[in-house]
């Protein structure tokens, strides 16, 4: 049989989580065959400016209005993927011109999104796979039209094979986390090179590819007398700029942070947004999380998941965050939920299954 070398991954480049879980297939199938993975952003084979547009419009109602990305969740995403069946075909027409229709015959397509995923039902590939990046999966990412999906959990699977999913279809491996978070971290080096020299525990406050945190200024001026805090703001300038200038003690500042890994490996808790791979890669490195004011929809789904598998507890009163802090770094609240196989990555799952066809 002639060699499967043509893979394409299908993201959305709106949030971190998606891309980061494109980027970790890619570098696992690269390193492991020696091919080349392209990914492809799904929104911008309609326009860049549009997908500009998108991120820009999410951004804002998830940091201004996130009631209102509640109603349009469980209103129009969560919905079976019949009902998004003119947006992608006119995206599955828009894929076949870039690869090519003789291509795609010898071609292995990965969706990480779920509308990339349904529009791939609409296309004749060699293989076609999907990576559901939540702890829940709601109906758009369902069609039968997919060769194999790879799923976080149970209880995804028992969802998908209630929808008529042939069950052989269905592969619980993980959501995808890149190798290097799987490597032990050097705690002493680690804070030596971010010039931390006292014996403070560490707290580290995210909020997700957009650096979108709720009341990052009290919280920071409740607890950096007593702990040592790591902010990371991402995309967000504006938060950084002004959490800068106010100069707390024992706190660091940081924008996008190419070695996160590090960061989580020296935190003795994290207060963080409910983002399916932010979450895995924090239980990876065993780091007991709080969710911090979860967003409605798929981030309010993984934290459920997460506090009935006891690896963290979600809370939306600013006072109790920090009686909460101190109970679980005095150690009257324990955070042991494993979810995240330390041993076996779920790259190296994933491959497991798809390496036959290449």
């Amino acid at each position: 049989m002639e060699k499967k070398d043509n893979i394409y991954i299908i993201n959305e480049n709106i949030g971190k989580g998606h891309r980061a879980v494109s980027e970790a297939l890619k570098e696992e199938i690269e390193n492991k065959f020696k091919v080349s993975v392209e990914v492809i952003d799904y929104f911008s084979l309609v326009s860049e400016n549009i997908e500009k547009a998108l991120g820009s419009t999410y951004k804002y109602i998830i940091g201004n209005l996130p009631y209102l990305y509640k109603i349009i969740y469980y209103i129009l995403i969560n919905k079976e993927g019949s009902d998004y069946s003119i947006m992608d075909m006119l995206i599955a027409q828009k894929l076949k011109s870039r690869i090519g229709e003789e291509k795609l015959q010898n071609s292995i397509l990965i969706s990480t999104f779920p509308n990339s995923t349904i529009a791939l039902s609409f296309i004749d590939a060699y293989k076609k796979y999907a990576v559901v990046t939540d702890y829940y999966a709601h109906d758009g990412w369902i069609t039968k039209k997919i060769d194999g999906y790879f799923v976080a959990n149970n209880e995804i699977k028992e969802k998908f094979e209630k929808a008529d999913i042939d069950k052989n279809k269905i592969h619980i491996t993980g959501i995808p986390i890149k190798k290097k978070f799987y490597k032990t971290t050097n705690k002493s080096e680690v804070k030596k090179r971010l010039s931390i020299n006292n014996d403070k525990k560490v707290i580290l406050l995210m909020g997700g590819g957009d650096g979108i945190i709720p009341d990052a200024e009290y919280i920071i001026s409740n607890l950096s007398q007593k702990y040592n805090i790591i902010v990371i703001t991402a995309k967000n300038k504006k938060l950084k700029e002004n959490l800068e200038e106010k100069n707390f003690p024992n706190t660091i500042i940081l924008g996008y942070e190419e070695n996160i890994e590090d960061i989580m490996g020296i935190s003795d808790i994290a207060i963080t947004k409910a983002g399916g791979l932010s979450l895995s890669e924090l239980n990876l490195k065993r780091v007991p999380i709080i969710i911090y004011k979860a967003i409605p929809g798929q981030e309010k789904d993984n934290s459920i998941f997460f506090q009935k598998n006891n690896a963290c507890i979600e809370i939306n009163n600013k006072e109790k965050l920090k009686i909460t802090v101190n109970k679980i770094l005095s150690g009257k609240i324990e955070l042991r939920g494993k979810i995240v196989d330390s041993k076996i990555p779920s790259t190296s799952k994933i491959i497991k299954f798809i390496e036959k066809d290449l």
